[in-house]
């Protein structure tokens, strides 16, 4: 068998129909990483903000907050970063 990275394509020769139709179900059945999350107060100490800011956030539309139950909320890492390297907190 020989694997081959060919610029982010994994190019797989020497195999059998059966082993490769197994490599490509293990990789379509792997479950995605699923995104980081920040509590609201983490959100805030990366912004340097009051919790209350990062909810108001939520209202406004800056942040897009990820309701996990009623009174559990979370805020993606990569929207708190992004907002903290736009300036647009402050």
């Amino acid at each position: 068998m020989k694997i081959v990275d060919a610029e982010g394509t994994l190019v797989i020769s020497e195999l059998s129909k059966n082993e490769k139709e197994k490599i490509l179900a293990a990789i379509k059945s792997t479950p995605k990483k699923q995104p980081r999350t920040l509590t609201r107060k983490e959100a805030a100490e990366a912004l340097r903000v009051h919790p209350d800011t990062i909810r108001r956030y939520g209202h406004t539309g800056k942040l897009s907050p990820i309701r996990i139950s009623p009174q559990v909320v979370r805020y993606s890492e990569e929207q708190v970063l992004n907002l903290l390297s736009a300036g647009a907190h402050a």
